[in-house]
């Protein structure tokens, strides 16, 4: 999304967001965040766990590489359309191509923690204050989802 309205709009007109591109550019990708958002609501993650979510993000630079740049258009590779050799050479623009997956990355880990502490306060003040460790132990572990045990050992 960040490449179709950062790169390919300026660069290429309006072809970049409408038509097919406007599902695959924009649509898609701002969805793909909004259900995230809303079905890990309690689950918070690790920086390990961002790094793992990049692999794809990842892989699909390194396809484009080869097909763009090793192979290239001429030979039976794909064209340049994201045109990251126009300004620069393609090495610039994968280091900045990464360095804005990584930004986004820690982004979205930031909200998204946020988020998951916010859920997991809305959840303990529920709780009744004159709860024994054991019986909060009982209760956390009888919501059997897992993330619960997490919770009640960083609340301990």
């Amino acid at each position: 999304m960040i490449s179709a309205l950062t790169l390919k709009l300026p660069t290429q007109g309006s072809d970049a967001v409408t038509g097919t591109n406007f599902w695959l550019h924009i649509i898609a990708p701002a969805f793909t965040v909004v259900l995230f958002e809303c079905v890990e609501t309690g689950v918070a993650f690790t920086r390990r766990d961002m790094l793992l979510a990049m692999i794809p993000f990842g892989l699909y630079m390194a396809v484009y590489f080869v097909m763009v740049v090793l192979v290239g258009e001429e030979r039976g590779g794909w064209s340049d359309f994201y045109m990251t050799r126009v300004f620069w050479p393609a090495w610039v623009s994968a280091l900045l191509m990464l360095a804005v997956g990584v930004a986004v990355s820690l982004g979205l880990l930031f909200v998204q923690n946020k988020r998951a502490a916010q859920s997991w306060e809305r959840i303990a003040r529920m709780w009744s204050e004159d709860l024994e460790p054991t019986q909060l132990l009982i209760e956390a572990f009888g919501l059997s989802d897992g993330t619960s045990a997490q919770f009640v050992t960083q609340v301990s």
